[in-house]
């Protein structure tokens, strides 16, 4: 019988990265088959992840019955089920879903999440906000409003070992403590169960902006253009997911990368010591959470880095910016449903490529 996996993030563990690699099937070394059950046009599971999120039963059943068809039709030794949208869903009502709707690939399903030191998550999860186009004045702002259980980990992750013991798997998002120093390397031998897989080497798909890039994308976003309206929402948020991709893969000149303020980064310290203690003693076998938020000291900086684009830009260079983003925000608000779609479309099919033309366009100029 397929061993089924659910991988459920945590966000920004390198969730891209393994997600991209099932979809191209990026490794060797295991005779073992693998099913990656998603629908044409969608690299993760988000739709599933998303209905489950806002409790909308009918397209829950929808996207089961979907990926429990694809499961049973492959006969593959392994399949995984992906999405990071789920570490916001308690443990217990995503098990609901996968008894109710996965049939007899329920009862041995394994989980796999990963888990990112608590200051890189804070610093993580903001730059990823605002390439999305959620603006916050500030860090602090930000982390302010973080929703109480996402760095809760001890609490979180240990709901899901009450619920199913053993058959849930908590990795540490540090890169020393990782197969091969490598998120997708890990992941596939987790789930083939065999050390001798080897994934390929290849391009990060969700390089690290920096802050340059990132104010660009941010003054993208606050373009008086803007349109705030819901049936913008998910096009406003591909065109930055897309535009972060296209930018991370064109060759630049070394650059600051965002960084956390020392004072947020004490205010983490001090409120997440405890839960990063609790978490080593749960499951791991030495204190490398609260050992990475020691560390994580080293790369702050004195104050909160400016983010208007005036302090990285030229005048004539903001004027160029801004022209694009009218071109972007009104064929945003011309077809925000169309888009959407064609923006997805991007990303799917950027995910699945092997080698990005804009990098390789780039490349070639720079020669």
């Amino acid at each position: 019988m397929t061993q089924v996996f659910l991988h459920i993030g945590d966000m920004k563990t390198g969730t891209t990265s393994i997600q991209r690699a099932l979809m191209r099937g990026s490794w060797s070394g295991v005779d073992q088959t693998l099913c990656y059950p998603v629908t044409e046009g969608h690299p993760y599971h988000h739709p599933l992840g998303s209905a489950i999120h806002r409790g909308d039963k009918a397209a829950v059943a929808q996207q089961m019955s979907a990926i429990y068809a694809r499961i049973k039709k492959s006969g593959a030794d392994v399949a995984v089920i992906s999405t990071e949208l789920l570490e916001e869903v308690p443990a217990v009502e995503v098990m609901r879903v996968m008894r109710d709707h996965l049939g007899e690939f329920a009862e041995g399903l394994k989980v796999i999440a990963y888990v990112r030191p608590h200051a890189e998550r804070v610093l993580s999860s903001w730059v990823q906000v605002t390439k999305l186009g959620l603006s916050f004045k500030t860090q602090a702002d930000f982390y302010g409003k973080l929703a109480p259980g996402k760095l809760a980990y001890a609490d979180r992750f240990g709901a899901w070992r009450d619920l199913i013991g053993d058959r849930f798997v908590l990795r540490p998002m540090i890169r020393a403590e990782l197969a091969g120093g490598d998120v997708v390397q890990d992941f596939l031998e987790i789930v083939f169960g065999s050390q001798s897989v080897e994934a390929e080497r290849d391009l990060e798909l969700n390089e690290s902006l920096s802050l340059s890039d990132l104010v660009l994308l941010r003054h993208l976003h606050k373009h008086p253009r803007r349109m705030p309206q819901k049936n913008t929402r998910g096009a406003r948020m591909r065109m930055g997911e897309y535009l972060s991709y296209i930018l991370s893969a064109m060759p630049r000149r070394r650059d600051k990368r965002p960084m956390l303020s020392r004072e947020l980064y004490e205010r983490i310290r001090q409120e997440r010591s405890a839960d990063a203690d609790a978490l080593d003693k749960a499951f791991f076998s030495s204190s490398i959470m609260s050992d990475a938020l020691v560390r994580a000291a080293e790369k702050t900086v004195p104050a909160e880095q400016p983010l208007e684009a005036a302090d990285y830009f030229s005048a004539d260079q903001i004027r160029h910016i801004n022209a694009f983003s009218i071109l972007l925000h009104d064929m945003v608000k011309f077809a925000p449903e169309v888009m959407n779609v064609c923006l997805t479309q991007k990303v799917y099919v950027t995910m699945r490529e092997s080698v990005w033309a804009a990098r390789d366009t780039s490349a070639a100029q720079s020669k």
